[in-house]
């Protein structure tokens, strides 16, 4: 079995080059020149069906489409313009479920969209005047979107785009409602690997401030399994990284002057997203870190995630001696690790 992608743009530059890659994984499955308004790529997916992304860069602006599908022969239509949420696809059943959800929330993406390009290509001076009303907005949109979201989550749940948009969605749902849409999953479609993420959500409780800590196993840089505990001191800093994190590089020299000045009574442990063993590898070469930097190699369906609760990169995770999470938080915003540190444990 194996896949063709056709296309079909208009207004957009001839020869431009597009990418096709694995969304979870990021690794690249084919590209394709643009020839004459018309595309065409083709491969074999190894897993069935799979989220890709189709994109191309034109200058400063970015093409971009989700595709939800197996092995099939799929064709996209449209405008320059249409990218992403107004794309017409046919060809897959896969991503038929998907349209379903894109047809009622595609017009609220966009306004959204719309909204935040607007506000990035004003001026300084401009911006700050439209700053409140664009996170006013942006709330009033993100809050229809998600009642529609998960409205669609129940109606279709033993579909793979519902099942998807559920891992996503879990930690913004009540864990009640997330069992009761859990049990209504049919035995085929909880084999998924979106619905074993649900799983390991719903049997381990997501920790918090004041929890103990999970003493995970994972890679090291050798390829051997080592357990978190193995590398703690008297105080543990795990930083939840990934290769195209640029949050993530920003906030590395703060953590190595951190492992130089409090190294002695604390620990730094970093733990790659990454599902690719290239990137992790990568990871390790670019950062260029003198602390354990451990990878599982299961992307965002690792348990380890889910245990602590990662939404996004970086995040970091704070264990006290007494084995109990002190602090938790993602993001970085410039020179702040130290000072959170300082203001909850002893250094």
């Amino acid at each position: 079995d194996s896949f063709t992608i056709t296309g079909n743009f208009t207004n957009v530059t001839d020869s431009t080059m597009f990418y096709l890659t694995n969304s979870d994984s990021g690794i690249k499955i084919d590209s394709a020149l643009l020839l004459n308004g018309k595309l065409s790529m083709k491969g074999k997916l190894s897993e069935t069906p799979e989220f890709l992304i189709l994109q191309a860069s034109l200058g400063k602006e970015h093409l971009g489409k989700f595709l939800l599908m197996g092995n099939e022969d799929v064709n996209l239509s449209g405008d320059k313009d249409d990218f992403p949420y107004h794309i017409k696809t046919s060809g897959s059943v896969y991503q038929q479920e998907e349209d379903k959800l894109n047809d009622l929330v595609k017009d609220l993406r966009q306004e959204r969209h719309e909204m935040v390009m607007d506000y990035f290509s004003s001026s300084d001076s401009i911006k700050e005047s439209k700053e409140g009303d664009l996170i006013k907005n942006m709330k009033r949109i993100d809050s229809i979107t998600d009642k529609i979201t998960i409205e669609f989550i129940g109606e279709n749940i033993n579909t793979y785009a519902a099942l998807n948009q559920l891992s996503f969605y879990k930690d913004r749902i009540d864990i009640d409602t997330v069992k009761q849409l859990y049990a209504k999953i049919n035995d085929d479609m909880k084999k998924t690997k979106y619905a074993e993420l649900v799983k390991v959500y719903i049997d381990n409780k997501k920790l918090e401030e004041g929890d103990e800590y999970y003493d995970f196993e994972a890679f090291n840089t050798e390829e051997k399994q080592v357990k978190l505990s193995e590398l703690r001191k008297k105080y543990t800093l795990i930083e939840f990284t990934s290769r195209f994190c640029g949050p993530c590089r920003q906030a590395l020299p703060e953590l190595k002057k951190i492992n130089r000045e409090y190294g002695e009574n604390l620990s730094i442990v970093s733990f790659s997203t990454d599902r690719k063993k290239e990137d992790w590898i990568d990871l390790v070469k670019v950062d260029s870190a003198s602390w354990p930097v451990l990878w599982d190699g299961k992307g965002r369906y690792s348990e380890i995630q889910v245990r602590y609760g990662v939404s996004g990169v970086p995040s970091f995770v704070v264990i006290g001696p007494d084995n109990k999470i002190v602090k938790k938080w993602t993001g970085y915003g410039g020179a702040t690790i130290e000072s959170i540190l300082k203001e909850v444990i002893n250094l």
